[in-house]
């Protein structure tokens, strides 16, 4: 969070590449979107457009049949647009009611800390089961993940890669 790199236009590499550091598996890097928060959501919390078009998390599975991605982000974390490479800031306050959040997008590429809500093996798809905006591998219809590393427990960080949601 100390370097900052200003929005760049299109490119004609036919690649990019970022992450928290460059030689490890699985690097952290993202595709960012921004939305306005329908209530108080944290870094790491698994998120969804609700029906007025506001970002939400809750812990009815249908609603992440709409996933936009997990949170990285947001004005009260940053109001310079700083969005969080690291495991230790899962469940820092990223935005409250009104206020911008900043998502990794759900498109195949990003890679992020999540929220766990329990116990997740690895190679494991992973969705929002009983538990408000954290990820779990026992989700019944409502997968956008996969599974990098084996989850420790219950409101642990999880690395994930987002992927489309799948309802099967």
């Amino acid at each position: 969070m100390t370097d900052f790199v200003s929005t760049r236009g299109p490119t004609n590499f036919p690649a990019l590449t970022s992450g928290d550091l460059d030689q490890t598996p699985w690097p952290i890097g993202y595709t960012v979107v921004r939305g306005v928060a329908a209530a108080s959501l944290n870094v790491g919390d698994a998120v969804y457009l609700d029906a007025t078009g506001t970002v939400a998390k809750s812990a009815t599975a249908a609603d992440y049949a709409k996933a936009l991605g997990v949170v990285v982000g947001g004005d009260s974390f940053s109001t310079v647009d700083e969005t969080s490479f690291d495991s230790t800031l899962v469940g820092a306050l990223a935005a409250t009611v009104g206020q911008q959040v900043l998502i990794a997008a759900c498109n195949g590429s990003s890679v992020v800390w999540a929220n766990s809500a329990g116990a997740i093996v690895i190679g494991s798809r992973v969705g929002v089961g009983a538990v408000s905006g954290a990820v779990d591998d026992a989700a019944a219809s409502n997968f956008f993940g996969l599974a990098l590393m084996t989850g420790a427990g219950v409101s642990t960080p999880v690395k994930i890669l987002l992927r489309a949601v799948s309802t099967a």
